[in-house]
C-alpha cells in the first residue's frame, strides 16, 4: 500500500512538470503526506522525515493550525476515522458521555457495533453482550403490551492508521504515531 501510495503522489506531484521533482522541492503539504504514510519502514526511521514531521507537530500545537495540503497532488486535508468499519449487519453506536451515549442510537462514529437480537428467555440472566429494554404500553403506563427489546453490542476496532486523504480516488491511509 505505501508503495502504492508513493506511486500515485510521485505521479501527481511530477504530472505536467517539465522537469523532474524532487523531494525536497515538493510543497511542505507534501512532504508531509509522504512522511505520515511510510510504512515499511515509518517516518521515525527516515531521516528525511524527522524533521518534516517534527515541525509538523510544532505547528499542531498552534491555535490557529490549518493542516498543511497538497495541491501538486490535489490533496487536502486528511479525513479522520478512529474506528474500523463495523462488521456487515452491524450499525455503529457510541457509548461515550454525554447524549450520545445511549447505544440505541446510532451516530456512525461511536466506539460500538450493535445489531438488533433477541431477548433471552424470561428465567435466563441478560448477557453482557446484550443491551435490554422494556417497551411500554401505548400509554406509556401500562404493562401489557410491554415487550423487551434488545440490541447485541461489541467493542468496533480501533483503526491503527486513522488518518486518510483521496488521492485519485482512493483513500490512502497513514499514522501520525
Amino acid at each position: 500500500m505505501a508503495r502504492r501510495f508513493a506511486g500515485l503522489l510521485t505521479l501527481a506531484l511530477t504530472a505536467g512538470a517539465p522537469e523532474t521533482t524532487k523531494a525536497q522541492d515538493a510543497e511542505f503539504g507534501c512532504k508531509v503526506l509522504l512522511c505520515a504514510a511510510a510504512s515499511n519502514p515509518s517516518w521515525p526511521q527516515i531521516p528525511y522525515c524527522v524533521p518534516v514531521m517534527n515541525q509538523l507537530y510544532r505547528m499542531m500545537r498552534s491555535l490557529r493550525f490549518r493542516w498543511p495540503v497538497c495541491t501538486q497532488a490535489r490533496a487536502g486535508a486528511p479525513g479522520y476515522e478512529p474506528y474500523q468499519p463495523c462488521p456487515a449487519g452491524w450499525s455503529p453506536a457510541s457509548s461515550g458521555p454525554g447524549e450520545d451515549s445511549n447505544p440505541w442510537i446510532a451516530n456512525g462514529a461511536g466506539d460500538l457495533c450493535t445489531r438488533p437480537a433477541s431477548p433471552p428467555l424470561p428465567t435466563t440472566p441478560i448477557p453482557a453482550h446484550l443491551r435490554c429494554a422494556t417497551s411500554q404500553g401505548p400509554d406509556d403506563t401500562s404493562v401489557a403490551g410491554a415487550a423487551m427489546i434488545c440490541i447485541e453490542v461489541m467493542a468496533r476496532t480501533v483503526n491503527e492508521r486513522p488518518y486518510y486523504v483521496q488521492i485519485d480516488g482512493q483513500r490512502v491511509w497513514f499514522s501520525l504515531r
